[in-house]
């Protein structure tokens, strides 16, 4: 576990990227921006990356600001009704999309970054607001989070929590 909090406190006093999410996964980058070419053209990131995909939310000042549940919701213009004969995974229309929005007009950076033994992650960023990422299953063959480090020349390494621990790539990253 030394290795591992090691590795994610890379973050620490890195700035945040706004948020952005892949279907149901939120997505958030750190720190230096640099250019990552793939299959559908170049975009800029941060060095670091943190792609989640289990129960998590923002609080700013100890209430949720923002969390997973989101992605299901209508935003502030669609009733509910409405939304119940719309696809949550179209861009604009969920709740997620509106606050994400929001969120991402602010300035933070990350103060800590702290696991605990069930891999459950809490990042503290400036001005008042955190993050919450618990493990939300039991069940073993599921990724939960995955930790990025990326390198200009497109490679990176992935440090992949799932239900059986941690699973590392490059291995010699351990």
């Amino acid at each position: 576990m030394n290795k591992v909090s090691s590795i994610i406190k890379s973050i620490e006093g890195c700035s945040l990227h706004p948020i952005f999410r892949a279907s149901n996964m939120l997505t958030l980058s750190f720190g230096d921006t640099i250019e990552i070419s793939d299959r559908r053209g170049t975009k800029k990131l941060g060095v670091y990356g943190l792609h989640i995909q289990c129960f998590w939310r923002i609080k700013k000042e100890g209430l949720v600001f923002i969390s997973h549940r989101d992605f299901y919701l209508p935003n502030s213009k669609i009733s509910e009704e409405e939304f119940e004969n719309l696809d949550w995974d179209t861009k604009g229309l969920n709740r997620f999309d509106e606050l994400a929005l929001d969120f991402n007009s602010l300035k933070l950076n990350v103060l800590s970054i702290e696991i605990n033994i069930t891999g459950d992650l809490l990042l503290i960023f400036s001005n008042n607001f955190s993050l919450e990422v618990m493990i939300n299953t039991s069940y073993k063959d599921i990724e939960f989070w995955r930790f990025i480090e990326r390198t200009s020349n497109n490679e990176s390494k992935h440090l992949v929590f799932t239900g059986i621990g941690f699973k590392y790539s490059p291995e010699e990253w351990i």
